[in-house]
């Protein structure tokens, strides 16, 4: 990985300020939204002026040229202006299934279980595809991805506070009302607003499930995902394999995907549109990658890291309330 600073570098994790972008020496080479306007570093409007964003002519390249995470030109790289910033969705239809893992699904992890009852009162809308490098790169001015110049591919060797950070900023470019409240290494989760957000766990194993039996699962897993057997060490572009029956694509595979909760312990009883443990130390990641082996792709798996943690397998998928 080519990235070893604190989180605390990496993010916007301040309140709103009255004082645009840029005002102070490097504000628009830190990776940092400093005024909170959902816009980062040179992708930022208030930075046309900053030294930070000068080309080697001179000139102020603006938020829309092919600018990478440092402020400055690479010609490197390959030009994205224009990479549309809209997201498809489908809509996730409430319902009730058995969260965890069992018997007939490939192997099981002490965590999977008990297995628990999870109902959703609420239909929600989600994304058929993982965030790619250029949406990411769209709304942030950042490329982070491990494999680079492939606009299409899934953002990956992003923090979770990136994540939500990078959620709030594309449901500003939208119009919709940001989901998270971010003060420090605090973030909360206006459940009522309809920005984009993360999935919970029980959310994403649910798309992920699709309402087919374990049997089902099993076989459908390799045919949908990009994995060690066929992913040739590679991330690839999203929805190259067949999507799930909710109309997802690389749900297991690809990257892995970071989600709101905190991790802890299933639950014993049955449970009605949770949303996790009120806190913890890491945060919970689902999915399966490009590395994983084929015991690894059952939607059961439960994973987590810190949510500071970068690497080159982990990324994100985004979904949001109905309005």
């Amino acid at each position: 990985m080519n990235r070893a600073w604190s989180w605390m570098g990496l993010v916007a994790l301040v309140g709103c300020g009255s004082d645009p972008e840029g005002t102070s020496p490097g504000e628009c080479s830190d990776r940092r939204d400093n005024d909170w306007d959902a816009y980062f570093d040179c992708a930022d409007p208030d930075c046309m002026g900053s030294p930070d964003c000068q080309d080697t002519t001179g000139n102020s390249p603006g938020p829309d040229l092919d600018t990478v995470d440092s402020g400055t030109s690479d010609t490197g790289w390959e030009d994205w202006t224009g990479y549309p910033d809209t997201v498809t969705t489908v809509r996730i239809p409430a319902g009730s299934y058995t969260m965890g893992c069992t018997v007939e699904s490939w192997t099981c992890d002490d965590n999977e279980t008990p297995l628990v009852d999870v109902t959703f009162t609420n239909d929600w809308l989600a994304s058929p595809y993982e965030v790619t490098q250029g949406l990411y790169w769209v709304v942030t001015g950042d490329r982070p991805s491990h494999f680079p110049n492939c606009e299409d591919c899934p953002v990956e060797e992003i923090t979770w506070y990136e994540a939500v950070a990078f959620c709030n900023g594309l449901s500003e470019r939208h119009g919709l009302e940001p989901v998270y409240t971010i003060d420090g290494e605090s973030v909360s989760w206006n459940t009522s607003a309809n920005g984009w957000r993360l999935p919970t766990e029980a959310e994403w194993e649910y798309m992920a499930r699709g309402n087919r039996t374990d049997e089902e699962l099993v076989a459908a897993e390799l045919e949908e995902s990009w994995y060690i057997d066929n992913a040739d060490d590679s991330t690839h572009p999203v929805g190259m394999l067949p999507a799930n029956p909710f109309g997802l694509y690389d749900v297991t595979g690809n990257v892995n995907e970071w989600m709101w909760d905190w991790y802890g312990p299933m639950s014993i009883e049955p449970v009605t549109d949770p949303r996790g443990p009120a806190s913890g130390d890491s945060r919970v990641v689902r999915g399966a990658a490009w590395s994983s082996r084929t015991d690894q792709l059952r939607v059961s798996r439960r994973m987590h890291d810190a949510p500071e943690y970068i690497i080159d397998i982990l990324g994100m998928r985004l979904v949001r309330n109905i309005e």
